[in-house]
């Protein structure tokens, strides 16, 4: 059960980690879209299960998965989902995410890794 506290504090900070999460629009991709995402980075080279990628961003990503969970964001294929290689991104959040999102803040050279790896990823 979780403290009164900590539930005033996560209600109060929810529409900052909705902007950091989701971008500007604060609204996820269309179910159809996610899940065709999903698809793909189910078959992608940079599909990987776990690592040194969780250790590092657990405490937000803790915090966006209760929210995504809480929105009833969900596809079939989510929990066969772990972490992209080539972003470090947490696969069952960022399949969500609106793409002009991922544009501002996706880093040339992992934009460039992608590019070697998986041309076809939808994140290009």
């Amino acid at each position: 059960m979780t403290s009164f506290l900590y539930r005033w504090w996560l209600w109060l900070t929810k529409p900052a980690a909705l902007v950091a999460w989701l971008g500007s629009s604060k609204r996820p991709v269309p179910l159809a879209v996610a899940s065709a995402r999903a698809q793909m980075c189910l078959t992608c080279p940079n599909h990987v299960k776990r690592g040194k990628v969780a250790a590092i961003a657990s405490g937000e990503l803790k915090r966006w998965s209760l929210m995504r969970g809480r929105m009833g964001l969900n596809v079939p294929e989510i929990e066969k989902l772990h972490y992209c290689g080539a972003c470090f991104c947490f696969l069952p959040l960022k399949i969500w995410v609106p793409w002009q999102h991922i544009k501002q803040w996706e880093r040339q050279n992992v934009v460039e890794k992608i590019k070697e790896t998986m041309p076809g990823c939808w994140q290009l």
